[in-house]
């Protein structure tokens, strides 16, 4: 199962194929959102990049958010 070790060789990978995200692992799950907070938007072939990237470390599932929730980011939110 993929862990903060994972999430972090994820998002160094992400920055050397010109993508800025930051990763957080959730089990299988990699939320990625944009390092500098601006919304992203990916072409198709960005988002194979980014999913293949996803499965070579180990996820299952990636998920970007566009857009930070007012307030922060969702990963610092509780459920």
């Amino acid at each position: 199962m993929p862990n903060d070790g994972s999430a972090q060789a994820l998002r160094q990978a992400l920055s050397a194929s010109g993508f800025a995200f930051d990763v957080d692992a959730r089990e299988g799950l990699a939320l990625l959102r944009p390092a500098d907070g601006v919304p992203i938007a990916l072409d198709a072939a960005g988002r194979r990049r980014v999913q293949d990237l996803a499965r070579q470390h180990g996820f299952t599932h990636a998920a970007l958010e566009l857009l930070p929730p007012a307030g922060g980011s969702c990963a610092s939110s509780s459920p």
